[in-house]
């Protein structure tokens, strides 16, 4: 075993304590330039910053709003729905009531939405219309449409 001198150890101690200081630094002014720049409550931030990409997991470690592909609903997204009482006699536990809940009325529910949508009209060029619906077109997003 070898031995590793005491202010050695106290060295890269302090450089590595510097580091995340640094570093929790740079994530908070990055947290408040963010917030001004998007116009979100703060502790909306790390959801939007991972919805755009994961390059920005490490700010919010994982935060998602539920409706995302990947999303651990126990432990990051956004709320968990629930229902007092006991469930009603259209559903047979209190699972399936938070569960229905969920998708029927929820992230769930725009979740579903997302996965449907499908191209109604793609465009030829990159500066041309495009529109994407989902099903019962329920939900679109349109680019360069003229009305």
């Amino acid at each position: 075993m070898s031995y590793i001198p005491s202010y050695l150890f106290k060295n890269v101690f302090n450089v590595l304590t510097t580091s995340f200081l640094i570093l929790l630094l740079r994530a908070t002014s990055f947290l408040y330039a963010a917030c001004n720049e998007f116009n979100l409550p703060a502790a909306h931030v790390p959801y939007h910053l991972n919805r755009l990409s994961h390059d920005a997991a490490a700010v919010g470690a994982g935060a998602c709003w539920g409706y995302e592909d990947g999303c651990d609903l126990e432990r990051n997204a956004f709320s968990m729905p629930v229902c007092p009482g006991e469930h009603s006699t259209y559903v047979k536990d209190k699972e399936t009531q938070l569960r229905t809940f969920f998708n029927q009325a929820d992230f769930g529910f725009i979740r579903q939405q997302i996965r449907e949508q499908t191209i109604m009209c793609e465009p030829l060029f990159q500066g041309d219309s495009s529109l994407e619906c989902s099903k019962y077109l329920r939900f679109c997003s349109g680019r360069n449409i003229m009305i």
